[in-house]
């Protein structure tokens, strides 16, 4: 608690043919944060495995084609994993290469087959509906197709290029008739001379048309052609049908062997992307990466067990001397005892705190519960939030919002608490008494608590960003910084020197220079000495003139932010005056339909509601305010990065909890 998780940086060479085995250990350890090897130097650029990216995308292609099978086949269903699933990437992909293209194969004939026979069902129907204009026609295919002096053209033309058609035709005697629509298309018999033909032709053509010729093994009159499609109709439709037994056929067969195949896919694919991150050699893989110091000893035990000790390891502690400025920074992993653990959440939507930074997560926790029931106190509401935030953090109504719902469950209790000390219940002030005061009737007293709470929280900060410059060795920031021991000094100076023109007493100049002008001095000293420090070192210039401008400018922005950010507290005291303002007005609402059946309960609920709901979003969203700017800002950086372990989903984890 308050620091991260000890972190250690662990190297390692395995044998490649005991990669899969060392990878599925790691994967089911579940403790080792993987670092590019690419990113440990220049150095680390001539072992680059390029392979393992081969393997990769051969696995991505791979998983593509199953999915498609699943979907041309409606396999259905999210199949699980199966037991004792191989983790073998180079084995499986060479099963998957010999048996993914027979079932493709397989699934194809009758794909491409029900592909023809829709694609000739649809040109049936269309000639069915030109067959129909012509049904009343006495005449015979044949003749229609031997014209002696007529050039006949059946097309389907785009809806709006018909105008275009007719347009491209107006020198040349033609007759364009519209036979059907069919989507966003225009059927057109059009007839010209035969020594127009070429022009007719070129009119289609430029109008984007398709020619819909009628076949020749048609023949008779069109009402005996259309008997004769319609025939061949119903064979095409049984045949389809057909088709589709085929594929629920194949889709039995081979369902069981495509989820498997898919699942082995999955799991092997990640172990696959873990090794993208190695670095190799001729007979051996390079890993590294960063995991919790308490879990390597039995990390380790492990790993060599499960190679038969055939592994190198290398392990060291983060920036010691022999790292370098390049290598990859240390991920943060927060270990909170479970009561602050949802709270990671609210710190982590700030930053990442780094390794060598605060972990304020308990802190913060605190605090916003703590503000949220001081602005929201009400014992009948919070405890409707706090059995709200139970049933989430139990998953007892909706799953996935655990953190959220133990957030909820504490600013529930904190506003039942405060509902008891205002003496509130459900928006009424008169069932219970006070145990401290009611914040309507005792408004300026409760604007000083609110402020004195608002120095305690500063001042908290400024404490931890002391601490943290101390530890982190930061010697200027922890004496010079506006938030260090020189910030402290003036912050605590200006508060002195209020309290005491604020209770009526004076404070003489050297007093006031001793308390607020030296510590400014200091905080006005810092970036012109660091400046000058540099300067000493790369033999320039002393300190450049704008420089003490901006230091002036930041020193004044110093004093005013520790004004506003003490100031901003009193939003403490005027959400809380809100709320019970808020009450008024629904008990003002409630007496007005005292004379409407059942109108006294109705508005009352409707009122509470809408409070609860409405209020308690806006002073959620004010104690996360004041919590990250003006405590955060204090000392927070929140620049690191996640600790993300390598696992495999699927494959129970190892690790000694």
């Amino acid at each position: 608690m308050f620091t991260p998780a000890q972190m250690k940086r662990i190297s390692m060479a395995i044998l490649d043919s005991d990669l899969s085995r060392a990878t599925e250990e790691m994967g089911r350890y579940g403790a080792v944060h993987l670092i590019d090897f690419q990113e440990l130097g220049d150095w680390a650029g001539k072992l680059d495995w390029r392979e393992a990216d081969e393997i990769s995308a051969t696995y991505e292609a791979y998983r593509r084609r199953v999915q498609l099978l699943l979907q041309t086949l409606a396999i259905q269903g999210v199949h699980g994993p199966e037991e004792g699933v191989q983790v073998a990437p180079r084995k499986v992909a060479s099963e998957t290469a010999e048996r993914l293209p027979i079932i493709e194969a397989d699934v194809g004939r009758v794909v491409d087959q029900q592909r023809r026979l829709q694609d000739e069902l649809g040109r049936s129907q269309l000639l069915i509906e030109q067959l129909q204009l012509l049904a009343h026609l006495a005449i015979n295919l044949a003749d229609l197709r031997k014209l002696s002096f007529l050039y006949f053209a059946p097309a389907l033309v785009p809806a709006e290029n018909l105008d275009r058609l007719r347009g491209s035709l107006a020198s040349v005697p033609n007759v364009i008739l519209s036979v059907v629509y069919q989507d966003g298309a225009v059927l057109v018999f059009a007839f010209s001379a035969k020594d127009n033909s070429e022009a007719l032709e070129r009119a289609l053509k430029s109008a984007y048309a398709q020619r819909r010729d009628i076949p020749e093994e048609l023949t008779g009159t069109p009402s005996e052609a259309l008997g004769q499609v319609r025939t061949r109709q119903m064979t095409l439709v049984k045949q389809n049908e057909e088709m589709d037994k085929a594929k629920e056929a194949l889709a039995i067969e081979y369902r069981d062997e495509l989820w498997r195949m898919r699942w082995r896919l999955s799991i092997n694919g990640v172990v696959v992307d873990a090794w993208r991150h190695f670095g190799t050699t001729q007979k051996t893989r390079l890993v590294s990466g960063w995991m919790p110091a308490r879990s390597e000893r039995d990390f380790l035990s492990r790993l060599s067990e499960a190679v038969g000790g055939r592994v190198v390891v290398h392990t060291e502690e983060p920036l010691t001397p022999s790292s370098h400025a390049s290598d990859p920074p240390v991920p943060t992993h927060l270990e909170n005892p479970a009561i602050f653990k949802p709270f990671e959440a609210l710190v982590n939507t700030y930053g990442i705190p780094n390794y060598r930074e605060i972990d304020p997560t308990p802190v913060a926790g605190l605090l916003f519960v703590l503000m949220f029931g001081i602005m929201f106190g009400d014992v009948g509401q919070g405890a409707v939030l706090a059995a709200g935030g139970f049933l989430l953090g139990k998953e007892i109504v909706v799953k996935g919002h655990r953190a959220l719902g133990w957030i909820l469950f504490g600013c529930g209790l904190m506003a039942t608490i405060f509902g008891l000390l205002y003496g509130s219940v459900f928006l009424l002030d008169q069932m219970i008494p006070a145990l401290w005061f009611r914040p309507i009737r005792n408004s300026a007293f409760f604007i000083s608590i609110a402020i004195v709470f608002g120095i305690a929280v500063v001042s908290l900060g400024l404490f931890i960003n002391v601490v943290d410059a101390f530890l982190t060795r930061d010697y200027l920031r922890l004496f010079l910084d506006r938030y260090g021991l020189a910030g402290i000094w003036f912050y605590w100076g200006a508060i002195f020197v209020a309290t005491q023109y604020l209770t009526g007493r004076s404070v003489d100049s050297p007093a006031i220079a001793a308390l607020l002008g030296i510590p400014l001095l200091l905080i006005f000293s810092r970036d012109p000495l660091l400046e000058l420090l540099e300067s000493n070192r790369s033999k320039r210039a002393l300190v450049n003139p704008l420089l003490l401008f901006q230091s002036g400018i930041e020193v004044f922005d110093a004093a005013m932010r520790y004004m506003t950010n003490t100031l901003s507290y009193i939003r403490l005291a005027a959400f809380a005056i809100s709320h019970a303002g808020m009450g008024l007005m629904v008990i003002a609402f409630v007496a007005m339909v005292r004379q409407i059946p059942l109108g006294e309960p109705t508005v009352y609920v409707i009122g509470n509601v809408f409070v609860i709901a409405l209020e308690g979003l806006v002073v959620a969203i004010q104690a996360l305010r004041l919590d990250y700017y003006e405590f955060f800002t204090k000392f927070f950086k929140g620049d690191g990065i996640a600790f993300h372990p390598f696992v495999i989903p699927g494959i129970p984890l190892s690790i000694k909890k």
